[in-house]
This record gives structure tokens, sequence and C-alpha cells, in this order.
């Protein structure tokens, strides 16, 4: 993960989105491609069952979202910059992994999850093999009265203290962490190899 990039959602300087600042809190945040994998029965199970939730959806669409666009609380805002989304980020409440559970999706590493923590983001996620190894920062529900539970739990344990935890524990998780743990590894089978 881009750590450091996605840390900034924790820096006082980091500014809102202007498209951001009139949703009411609190905000259900996603952001990357809004293809056929995303549970839009979910998501509008959510908007419907908390109206005075505003679920965001950052990202470029390429299904059909017209039932959703229909509620008032349900805001799909496009395709943003890299450069912007701590900023989005910042502004979530919670971010959101709204993944229908298949064959593509069971093989999926959801990068955001690390991003969102990365941002002090709790996450409540489908329950995809990947996020399942980080259930102990993570939400994971597996029906849509779960992920609505899951979501006001969630909620009720955000702190600043818990952000900066969350964030804290994906410093280990960035690429150049990741190719020094390899070439470790590499290391040891090759000293073994001259033994």
């Amino acid at each position: 993960v881009g750590f450091e990039h996605f840390a900034k959602a924790l820096d006082e300087s980091t500014i809102i989105p202007g498209d951001m600042l009139a949703l009411t809190s609190p905000i259900l945040g996603f952001f990357g491609l809004i293809d056929d994998w995303i549970d839009l029965d979910l998501l509008n199970f959510l908007a419907e069952q908390r109206p005075s939730w505003s679920i965001v959806m950052v990202g470029q669409v390429n299904v059909d979202v017209r039932g959703l666009e229909k509620l008032s609380n349900v805001h799909f805002l496009g395709r943003k910059k890299y450069d912007e989304l701590p900023g989005y980020c910042k502004s979530f409440s919670i971010g959101l992994i709204p993944f229908k559970i298949n064959e593509l999706t069971v093989h999926v590493n959801p990068i955001k999850m690390k991003e969102y923590l990365s941002a002090g983001l709790s996450v409540v996620s489908t329950p995809l093999p990947e996020v399942e190894c980080y259930s102990d920062l993570c939400a994971i529900a597996s029906t849509k009265q779960e992920f609505l539970v899951a979501c006001e739990k969630t909620m009720r344990i955000i702190t600043q203290n818990r952000k900066k935890r969350l964030s804290q524990r994906m410093q280990q998780e960035t690429w150049d962490a990741k190719v020094r743990q390899l070439g470790g590894h590499v290391m040891r089978i090759q000293q073994r190899k001259h033994l």
C-alpha cells in the first residue's frame, strides 16, 4: 500500500473535497471501479434502511446504477485523481468493500482495504478471503442485515486513537517493506544453498 499517501487523511492540513462538504454524516464511502462485482442490492438496502446515512461512491461507473441514483442519500461522484483520495478518505466515516461473493471476487486482493486502513478508516466488508486475513482490523458481514449491523457497531467505536492505530498497523504493508521482506527470504534461501 502507498501508506504515506493515504495516511495524509489523518493530517489536519488535508483538505476535504468540495463535493463532500454538503453531505450529512455518517458517510459510508467507497472508491474504485464500480462494476458488476459491486453488490448494488446491498448498497440499496443500506440506503433504504438508513436514509440519514450518506453513501458515497467514488469512481468510474460501468454498470446501471439508475435505481441507486434515485435515492437521495446515495452519491456517485465519478472518477477522481489519486492525489485527491486522502481527502475523500478524511471525509468518510467508514470505508466500504461491498463486493459480491463469486468466482472472481474470492480471488481478489483488495488493495483498497489497506488504503482505507492507512487512512485510519474502519472497514466493513463482505467476506472476501483476503479481508478475512485482517479480521482483527475489519468488520466482515455475510448478509445485508449483518452488514448493516456491522456498520452501526463500527461507527460506535470510531475515535481518533483508533484511526491512528489502524493507520500505524499498515506501516509494514508498504511496497518497500514487502520488497525488503521478500529480499530477506531470497537471501536466506541463497545462503542455505551455499552451506
